[in-house]
């Protein structure tokens, strides 16, 4: 069944969507579709191995996609039953005969690897068949099962079988859904109806150009964990080796007829080896080579995301050895790439302290707007360190620090308010732009899963629809983008989408802020949002409170010991700069 025949289904029906065979239906769907469109990143014998697949009788290709679905490694024949696949030994034979599993034969090199998979019962069940002692943890009577064997004090462990092709078919699913995420369990929360997502045309665009794309973007992420996994264990070389080896690859590495997407998944493994090759480095104190890392990680073709992170590092390590001419320079650049408020921010205070350290002309930054305080009081419950503080109500109810906000302004008489946080913004702008967010663009969808484009929450999104975004914040500034918005919250309610969930925020409360929130004001704050979201989804105030008069006040709460964040600054300024009513409200502990 396909996923659009899944998606008419309705009501009563919803418990036929899981019959015999599901799993099947929608694995095939995704191999068909990623051969129909990306078959040039099969060579000639990969392509015959999923034929093979196909042409397999029906019971063997449900029980390799539940196998798939499963845990990678050995599985005990034994144990695997199925409703939809009877008698599955024999399954399993057939299976290994052809090619498409493979069988534990007693080799002592795969030994260790099955008998991992046993659990405690198994072990000492075997233990007792050799005559030797059962009692112990796993690990060690896994250790003890494997000498025996190998002592032939036992006959055999099990017949264990594992997939054959589990690299092919996980290809398959990463060209399928643009991601190493998401897997088979996606299409049940679809079609259970737990997820909604929004119909939009699929691009023709490939995510990778080359076959050994596909093949390095699941080696990469797979040594990647394999490195955090070995360093986790206590081993002192595998990251800093590691993290000078994917340096040097994405140095070397091009990446040409890539997507986006695709160019974001190939470099984003080795990314994260460098950042964390890095702070091993400056936790050791060694920040001559953490510069060095660092500006050369510069140097590459990373992500904005990355790139912010590596900025901030590298002038912190350059503060820390003593070279403020460097930092200087490094500030200037940074300032003209960079559109995160915060690091913008950050980069210009930090130009201005270079500079007069230089003895250099310097411009001191202008200074952020800040809100009104105001301040109440409440029973603060003991708190341990590091949790957040916990209040009492006067009902004697325990709550938190933005509900104890609310209720003494409500009492006040003057407003009412709600707990939104960045998820009002977020809604904002879905309700003004979703058309724009999810139309149709060449590589922005490739597959019926996807919460939003594959370009999503950077500036290449913004650049990408610059016009229809422009045209869109006139009419926002002119009062004309009312009624498509309450069109949206009225029609898109519960759909997938890449800001919020709509359980987050009500419709009620981001309808009733349009249409308190002057049109001019709005656009002005929402389109540095929707220029870069990604810089912007953080820092929005606590509260809106609305008055009985249509006014708005958007407060940011803290508590004793609580301080305001960069992020929460620069959306203070912003939002004080277009005309809104800011409060910080502090909320004072009073003794019991």
């Amino acid at each position: 069944m396909s996923i659009e025949s899944h998606s008419a289904l309705e009501g009563s029906q919803a418990e036929r969507r899981l019959e015999i065979g599901y799993y099947l239906d929608n694995f095939e769907l995704a191999l068909k579709t990623v051969l129909r469109r990306d078959s040039d990143l099969f060579d000639v014998d990969e392509r015959n191995r999923l034929s093979l697949f196909e042409t397999t009788d029906l019971s063997g290709r449900r029980l390799l996609v539940r196998l798939f679905a499963r845990r990678p490694g050995w599985h005990r024949v034994s144990l695997l039953k199925y409703e939809e696949i009877p008698d599955c030994e024999k399954v399993c034979l057939r299976l290994s005969q052809i090619g498409l599993l493979d069988s534990f034969q007693g080799e002592s090199k795969e030994l260790t690897e099955v008998v991992s998979s046993l659990r405690l019962s198994e072990c000492r069940h075997l233990m007792a068949e050799a005559g030797m002692p059962t009692r112990g943890k796993l690990l060690e009577l896994q250790e003890q099962v494997c000498a025996v064997v190998e002592a032939n004090r036992i006959k055999q462990v099990d017949c264990f079988v594992k997939l054959a092709d589990r690299q092919l078919y996980r290809r398959v699913f990463l060209l399928f859904f643009a991601n190493r995420r998401q897997n088979l369990s996606d299409f049940v929360v679809r079609d259970l109806g737990n997820l909604q997502y929004e119909k939009y045309s699929l691009s023709a665009q490939h995510l990778f150009s080359s076959r050994q794309q596909s093949i390095d973007c699941l080696q990469r992420a797979d040594w990647r964990d394999e490195i955090f996994a070995q360093r986790d264990q206590g081993s002192d070389t595998a990251l800093p080796n590691a993290a000078r080896t994917a340096l040097e690859l994405l140095e070397t590495i091009t990446i040409s007829d890539c997507s986006h997407r695709g160019r974001r998944l190939l470099t984003s493994p080795l990314v994260v080896l460098v950042r964390e090759g890095v702070a091993l480095l400056e936790r050791l104190g060694n920040h001559e080579d953490a510069v060095c890392m660092l500006e050369r990680l510069l140097q590459c073709d990373i992500s904005t995301e990355h790139n912010v992170h590596a900025t901030q590092r590298l002038l912190i390590d350059l503060a820390k050895t003593g070279r403020p001419a460097r930092a200087l320079r490094l500030v200037k650049r940074a300032m003209s790439d960079t559109s995160d408020p915060v690091l913008l921010h950050d980069l210009k205070k930090r130009r201005y302290r270079l500079s007069r350290r230089m003895k250099l002309h310097a411009q001191r930054p202008p200074a952020l707007l800040i809100p009104v305080e105001r301040r109440f009081e409440a029973v603060r419950l003991a708190t341990p360190p590091g949790k957040r503080n916990r209040f009492f109500d006067e009902d004697g109810n325990e709550c938190d620090v933005e509900t104890v906000a609310i209720r003494c302004y409500e009492k006040s008489g003057e407003y009412r308010g709600v707990h939104v946080e960045n998820d009002l913004p977020a809604a904002l702008v879905a309700a003004c732009f979703w058309d724009i967010i999810f139309m149709d663009l060449d590589g922005a969808f490739l597959h019926a899963f996807q919460s939003g484009p594959l370009d999503w929450g950077g500036p290449a999104f913004y650049l990408h629809r610059i016009d229809a975004i422009q045209q869109r914040l006139s009419e926002i500034r002119e009062g004309r983008h009312m009624d498509r918005c309450l069109d949206i919250l009225k029609a898109k309610a519960g759909i997938v989408n890449p800001l919020f969930s709509w359980n987050q925020v009500s419709t009620e409360i981001v309808k009733q802020t349009l249409l308190n929130w002057p049109g001019a004001s709005l656009a002005d704050c929402l389109e540095p949002v929707i220029q870069d979201t990604g810089s912007w989804k953080r820092g929005f105030p606590d509260l809106i409170l609305f008055s009985p008069r249509g006014e708005i006040i958007i407060s940011e709460v803290k508590g004793p010991g609580d301080k305001v964040s960069p992020a929460q600054s620069m959306w203070f300024d912003l939002l004080l700069k277009n005309g809104m009513s800011v409060e910080l409200c502090n909320v004072d502990a009073n003794q019991a």
